[in-house]
């Protein structure tokens, strides 16, 4: 709810922010657009990526700019990758959880599944260079905590799959929490 409600009054201000932009002064629509992509800019910077994209396309309508364009552009693509991003830690986030109480161990098999899956996935998401979720992405081989973790869950599968699927599931679980608490950097993203 709480969501919703900072969702709505950050398009209140974009809107606001618009509008006072193109009463103000009597600018020209191509004065206005660079003022708005200013704007956008400055959304972008402090890594409002929805509001950035709003202003973009408001710049947009009041004057085509082919630099303009481009930036939306990328920012559309650093969004979608954050999306993933989220998305793909919110399943590990899930899945460890499910390890709390498994009723049998084909639960603890899937849960880990589910975070091996998620974590060759986070590796593979694409986005755009110079972004804070590129240098995230294409450094994660290079981060303790993501090696700990892709190599315990690779482990803990083979154990369950192959031999006898005894694992320290308590030990697991704070090798988790130090890989999420790692990637929370991305809750900067709104």
């Amino acid at each position: 709810m709480v969501g919703v409600v900072l969702t709505m009054l950050r398009k209140i201000l974009v809107v606001l922010s618009v509008l006072l932009l193109c009463i103000g002064c009597g600018n020209s629509k191509e004065k206005q657009a660079r003022e708005l992509a200013s704007q956008a800019d400055k959304y972008h910077q402090d890594n409002d990526l929805t509001s950035a994209i709003d202003v973009y396309e408001k710049s947009l309508e009041l004057h085509e700019d082919a630099a303009v364009r481009e930036k939306m552009r990328l920012v559309k693509q650093e969004q979608e990758a954050v999306a993933e991003a989220k998305r793909l830690l919110e399943t590990i986030k899930n899945a460890k959880t499910s390890l709390y109480m498994p009723e049998n161990d084909e639960q603890i098999l899937d849960a880990l599944k589910e975070i091996q899956k998620s974590l060759i996935n986070l590796g593979d998401i694409e986005a755009p260079k110079g972004t804070e979720i590129y240098n995230f992405i294409s450094t994660l081989d290079d981060k303790n905590e993501y090696y700990r973790l892709k190599m315990r869950t690779d482990l803990i599968v083979v154990n369950f799959q192959f031999l006898d699927g005894d694992a320290d599931i308590k030990e697991y679980e704070t090798i988790v929490d130090d890989f999420l608490k790692m990637a929370s950097f991305i809750d900067v993203y709104k």
